[in-house]
Parts: structure tokens; C-alpha cells; sequence
């Protein structure tokens, strides 16, 4: 049955009020009867100033958040307050309390029992300090390091005693760290490793850190500014999960010494991995080897230098490599495109990407210029589709491109000659995002789908937040013709709307 509902609405809710709490004082306290080791491990959970203020309660209390093997700091100066009273040992609200908090902790500990340490800092404090805790910390057979300093003041190279870590299975590292890798480097154990916004020394930097953990399994790279590294090359046959996340900008678009601008290039060796995720605006050239085992991936790709005097031809050799990409994933299961993406492939039209033939769900990004042209050839490729999203919905709103007038780009949508197999034969769920309801293209996109997807079960359409009255075209789309007679059309207000 067809319908109109807000979205996340329960047909069915039960408020329960007036509960009675006065039974609650006789109670046993059951919590103060489990064993310290599990009354440790539901601590380690905590922040440690939460953790710490447990210790009010009794002895035994203080003694458990001491020896919990997960230190966690989450230090914000900007919110006041959240530095106050750890346990006795801090007892105001500045920099230098916190740092004695953090010494007496260290000091009255067994370092050995420390397994986690996570720090997250935004103002500058004494490097000594820091080094100090990372003497320690890193010497105590340490397994996951999470280090979040955004204010390197003073604070540049990481101790080398962590690159000799036999203890590390996690390390993340965020901020303006510098990446020296020593030649003895040797992280046996790590099997995650995540860098966001860090320095390299060279472009060997990442390639020279990889070759000392044989047994990663998942890589994060987040790069946002001009980070020293202009040739990237990730070369790891362990790995099972990779992200990477390059976001050009001005910075990354910046000119070599010679006045060129600086050629930013990425090439992905990693045979076994089964997730990826790249999000890449600043190379202009990235090639990513033969992937059989990817399930599932998300690309948003496109390059800064197409919108800064890129001709015809580079646009094309640009394309064609993201077709390489995509001929590379030859057996996904679950692929996400952006509408970046679409844009990089119209320009590399002639060239053909394999087809997906293990493809079931696929988020589609949608470019107004390019995305009604490709999307009869891309569904092509797609044989056996069975849930189809557009995230981004099918218009692109004038405020996006900078216009001040209320309404929404025009496009034109041709239906194709040929209609793909996969809405003949597979394809069961479409969403669309975001939809207008107004545009007489968008209309017309949404009636070729349903006319033509022979087995769809349902198609929700969630409705812009600009879409003044979503009333208005339920009566001209609930009388498109239907191919698939068990379809249901669900139209929802987008999250929040009433």
C-alpha cells in the first residue's frame, strides 16, 4: 500500500510515566558485589575523569579506577569545566593541574597494566611532559595508542621508542605529527593504523613505515593540507581495509619552486583488501592495481585542476584512469559512488569499465549535467542490481551553485533506446533522496524507473527539505504506470520536517 508518512514514525508508541521510584533505596547493591576485574573492565569504558571520579565512593573504588588498563583523556580548554576535580589530584580548571593529574596517575599505577591510552588535546603544554608520558606509556607492553594533538606546540617528532613497539595492535595518530621512520622501525603486532593530518619527511615516508608492519589489516589516511608527500604509494598484501581521504584545496594546488603547479600522484597496491574507501580531489594521476576481493567500496574522485584550466585532453587521460579504478573492483558487491565521480567519467565516455557482475546495491551520486547521461549506460553494467540509492537525490538546488533565486537547475532526461537488464530482472528497492517533486525532469526519471523496473518492490522518495508541499505531485506520480505490480511507492519528509 502506497503511503505518506514522517519519517522514523511509529504507528505504535507507548509512553511510560509515572514510574515509581520509591522502592528504589531498598535495592542491594549488586554493582559493589562483582568482581574487581569486571568492575575494572565496565571503568575502562569511561573517560578517565569520569573513571577517576569513582574514587569517592570507597577505597575499594579508589584502588579499581587506578588499576583500569584504558586511560582515556579528552581534554577541551574551550569547555570549561571539563578539567574540574579528578579524584583529588586536580583542583582547578588550567593546564598545569591537568598535567599534575596525569604525572600522579603514571606515578601511582602499575605501568605494566596499561594496555589503551587515548589523548586528545586542544592547547599547547610542556613537550617534556608529553615525551615523558610517552616513555612511559609506550614501555608498558601498550596495545592501542590513540594520540589527537591538533596544537603541536613545541611538539613535532614522535619518540623513537614507539617505532620499536612489540606490544602495538592500534595506533592513530591525528595532528601535525612528523613522520621520521627510523631504519630499525618494527611494529610486529599492528593491525590497525590510522593517520590523520600528520607530516611526512618524504615521499617514502608511508612506504617506509608499511614495510615495517607485516600484519596490518586496516590503513586510515586523511590528508587536508600540504603534508611534504607528493607521490603516495601503498603497497601492503596484508591489508583487508583501506581508507584514504585526500581533500585538495588551495594549499594542495600550491606551485613547485620551478612556478609549476605541484603534480600530486597515488598508486594502491593491496590485492587482499575487501573494503576500500578513496576520496581523492588532488592527484592528478592514481592507478590502483587488480582488487579481486573488494565487497564493498565508496569512491568520490575528481581533481581540483578541472575547475583551474585542465584541457580536453588531460580531462580525458583523467577519466580514464578513474575507469581503471572502477575496472579494478570488478567484483564488488556494494559500491558507492559520488557525483565527483560522475563528472571524472563523463569525460572518459568512450572507455568502458568491466562488467559488475557480483553488484547488488549501489549508492549513486548524482551530477546534474552528467548523471542523466551515464546513468542508463552505468546501470548497464550492473546485471544483477537489486537496491539502487540516490543519496544526493535527483536536482542539483540553485543555492548550490550559487544562485540566489529559489529553485533548482535544469536538466535533461532522454530515456535510453535499450533498457538495462538489471530493472528488466533484478532490480527490487530504489531510494531517492532529497526529492524535489517539482522538476518536470526529475518526474520523468522517477516514471521511467517505475514503468520499466519489471520485479521493484518498492521505491521511497524522502522529500527535500525546499519541497514546499509534497501533496502536490503524489496524485501524478501515483498514476504512472507500474511494470511490477507488487511495487509500493513510499514518500517520506526528509529527518526532522513534520
Amino acid at each position: 500500500m502506497d503511503s505518506i508518512l514522517p519519517r522514523g514514525q511509529s504507528k505504535n508508541q507507548k509512553i511510560l510515566k509515572g514510574a515509581d521510584v520509591s522502592s528504589c533505596s531498598n535495592v542491594p547493591d549488586r554493582i559493589s558485589t562483582l568482581p574487581d576485574a569486571v568492575l575494572g573492565q565496565i571503568l575502562s569504558f569511561l573517560p578517565t575523569r569520569f573513571a577517576a571520579q569513582t574514587g569517592v565512593l570507597s577505597k575499594r573504588w579508589k584502588k579499581l579506577w587506578i588499576s583500569v588498563p584504558t586511560l582515556d583523556f579528552d581534554i577541551k580548554l574551550q569547555d570549561r569545566g571539563n578539567m574540574a576535580k579528578f579524584d583529588g589530584f586536580a583542583k582547578s580548571d588550567d593546564i598545569q593541574s591537568f598535567t599534575n593529574f596525569v604525572d600522579r596517575l603514571l606515578f601511582v599505577r602499575d605501568h605494566s597494566s596499561i594496555r589503551e591510552f587515548r589523548f586528545s588535546f586542544d592547547d599547547r603544554f610542556d613537550p617534556k611532559r608529553f615525551y615523558a608520558w610517552m616513555w612511559i606509556v609506550i614501555m608498558s607492553n601498550i596495545e592501542v595508542l590513540d594520540l589527537d594533538m591538533r596544537s603541536l606546540v613545541g611538539i613535532r617528532e614522535l619518540p623513537w621508542s614507539l617505532f620499536s613497539s612489540k606490544s602495538l595492535v592500534v595506533l592513530k595518530l591525528s595532528g601535525r605529527f612528523l613522520l621520521a621512520i627510523p631504519c630499525t622501525a618494527s611494529f610486529p603486532r599492528l593491525r590497525t593504523l590510522c593517520l590523520k593530518y600528520v607530516m611526512y619527511v618524504s615521499d617514502a615516508s608511508i612506504e617506509e613505515l608499511l614495510s615495517a608492519c607485516p600484519v596490518l589489516e586496516d590503513l586510515q589516511i586523511t590528508r587536508e593540507r600540504w603534508d611534504n608527500a607528493v607521490n603516495i604509494v601503498i603497497a601492503q598484501p596484508s591489508l583487508k581495509r583501506l581508507t584514504f581521504e585526500s581533500y585538495g584545496d588551495t594549499s594542495m594546488q600550491s606551485s613547485n619552486r620551478a612556478g609549476g603547479r605541484i603534480k600530486y600522484k597515488l598508486l594502491v597496491k593491496a590485492p587482499n583488501v575487501e573494503y576500500m574507501k578513496l576520496v581523492d580531489f588532488a592527484s592528478d594521476d592514481m592507478a590502483v592495481e587488480h582488487m579481486p576481493c573488494v565487497n564493498e567500496a565508496d569512491i568520490n574522485v575528481n581533481n581540483l585542476g578541472e575547475e583551474v584550466g585542465w584541457t580536453n585532453i588531460q580531462r580525458r587521460n583523467y577519466g580514464k584512469r578513474i575507469c581503471g579504478i572502477l575496472g579494478s573492483l570488478c567484483k564488488v558487491k556494494h559500491l558507492s559512488l559520488g557525483g565527483e565521480t560522475l563528472k571524472a567519467l563523463r569525460a572518459a565516455s568512450e572507455s568502458r569499465v568491466l562488467l559488475f557482475h557480483n553488484l547488488v546495491h549501489l549508492v549513486l551520486g548524482f551530477d546534474y549535467l552528467h548523471g542523466p547521461i551515464l546513468l542508463p549506460g552505468f546501470l548497464g553494467l550492473c546485471p544483477n542490481l537489486e537496491s539502487l540509492v540516490f543519496p544526493d537525490g535527483m536536482t542539483c538546488t540553485c543555492l548550490d551553485v550559487g544562485v540566489e533565486n529559489r529553485g533548482h537547475v535544469p536538466y535533461f532526461w532522454e530515456p535510453p533506446e535499450v533498457v538495462p537488464g538489471c530493472l528488466l530482472h533484478t532490480l527490487k528497492s530504489i531510494e531517492i533522496e532529497s526529492f524535489c517533486g517539482e522538476e518536470p525532469e526529475e518526474l520523468k526519471l522517477v516514471k521511467f524507473l517505475l514503468e520499466n523496473a519489471m520485479v521493484l518492490k518498492e521505491m521511497t522518495l524522502v522529500c527535500h527539505a525546499d519541497c514546499i508541499d509534497m501533496y502536490s505531485f503524489r496524485d501524478e506520480l501515483m498514476a504512472y504506470k507500474r511494470g511490477s505490480a507488487a511495487c509500493q511507492v513510499c514518500i517520506l519528509p526528509e529527518a526532522g520536517d513534520e
